[in-house]
């Protein structure tokens, strides 16, 4: 389990991480995180750098091992996007950037230097929000199941951890995945939902120039597939047609009373609850109290109508070509049963699909 982090304690130890798991992926990347580590340990510390690293975290709690390393690199690039090629590092991670060798030590601290006010708020206040739309199969598979394509079955939709809500009108988007055979994965589109509703400790508002810029900054270099749907997933929400996704702060221990509030399906329609990777930034009492809402909800509610569906990180992500597990819950038989409909990569565009375990929920969720 993830144990709270306050500050800059223990961010050596995770840029050590980070820069392992980067390896060749993206160099400009491993290349700033190497120096940045140089920087506050070893024989080229840096005090006054390290020390600007803690006054900007020293309110701010992390989880996650990557929640620091990421958000810094999240930081530099959308301060490079916003200077553009007057940024030293704009060769190196700029838009087509394709020059890690431009990610010198000078280059890196003179885009982490006092003078660059941006870089330090975004440090300071935001946090990564990719809203990868691809992960949006965990509820469009689930759906195609329950017999909701082209709005043939009324839905509700609620994301918990939800960004900027982009996967709430995924299925609005030209995405397709295929199984481990070639063969294409069901995937709901166009769907009957009267209320999409995404939930989030720190919302984005894609309507913002300033906010559409920080999600293309948790983009990383050269993967210009992945722009190109976020580019098409804020149009698709900007242009979301009555009535519209909503968003509201929230954190988990508000998912109970907004549960209540929404409320069950009625008839036959269907409700599923949703969340991509976001277990690897809640605490373990977080954890708990998602889990112990969800059950309650669950069960009180009508057998087979409520999915609560996650994609998040499974056994030992090291290594391993789909690192991810889409799990849904179901009542089914007086009881909760999990589902574990596939494995596939953060990103999913292949998915390694249990055929059983397809079966079984199909049958608990037809109508």
């Amino acid at each position: 389990m993830n144990e709270e982090i306050r500050g800059s304690e223990g961010v050596e130890r995770d840029l050590q991480l980070q820069i392992k798991l980067l390896g060749t992926r993206v160099p400009a990347y491993t290349r700033l995180l190497r120096v940045v580590l140089q920087r506050i340990s070893g024989p080229k510390r840096d005090n006054a750098f390290h020390q600007r690293l803690e006054s900007a975290w020293h309110k701010r709690s992390f989880e996650a091992y990557y929640s620091r390393p990421l958000l810094l690199l999240a930081s530099v690039r959308a301060d490079v996007l916003t200077d553009g090629a007057t940024h030293p590092l704009w060769p190196a991670l700029g838009e087509g950037a394709s020059d890690p060798a431009a990610v010198t030590p000078e280059a890196v601290m003179d885009a982490l230097s006092p003078r660059r006010l941006g870089v330090w708020m975004s440090l300071r206040t935001r946090f990564v929000q990719t809203n990868e739309v691809s992960r949006a199969i965990t509820w469009r598979l689930p759906a195609a199941l329950a017999g909701a394509d082209g709005g043939a079955r009324r839905v509700t939709l609620l994301d918990v951890g939800a960004s900027a809500g982009l996967n709430l009108v995924a299925d609005r988007l030209d995405l397709s995945w295929i199984d481990q055979h070639g063969r294409p994965v069901p995937a709901a589109r166009r769907v009957d939902a009267p209320l999409r509703l995404g939930l989030d400790r720190s919302p984005i508002d894609v309507a913002d120039p300033r906010e559409a810029a920080w999600l293309r900054a948790c983009v990383w270099p050269g993967e210009d597939v992945r722009l190109s749907r976020l580019q098409a997933a804020i149009e698709a929400f900007r242009s979301a047609p009555e009535p519209r996704p909503r968003l509201e702060r929230a954190n988990i221990a508000s998912l109970r009373r907004i549960l209540a509030e929404v409320g069950p399906p009625k008839d036959d329609g269907l409700m599923i609850i949703y969340q991509t990777l976001v277990g690897g930034y809640l605490s373990p009492e977080e954890r708990s109290d998602h889990e112990a809402a969800m059950r309650h909800f669950m069960e009180s509610g009508p057998q087979g109508q409520i999915l609560w569906a996650e994609l998040e990180v499974h056994g030992d992500p090291d290594g391993s070509a789909e690192p991810a597990r889409l799990r849904v819950y179901a009542s089914a038989n007086g009881s909760l049963q999990a589902f574990d409909l596939a494995t596939t990569g953060y990103h999913p565009e292949r998915l390694v699909l249990d055929a059983r375990a397809v079966t079984a929920l199909s049958s608990v969720v037809a109508t």
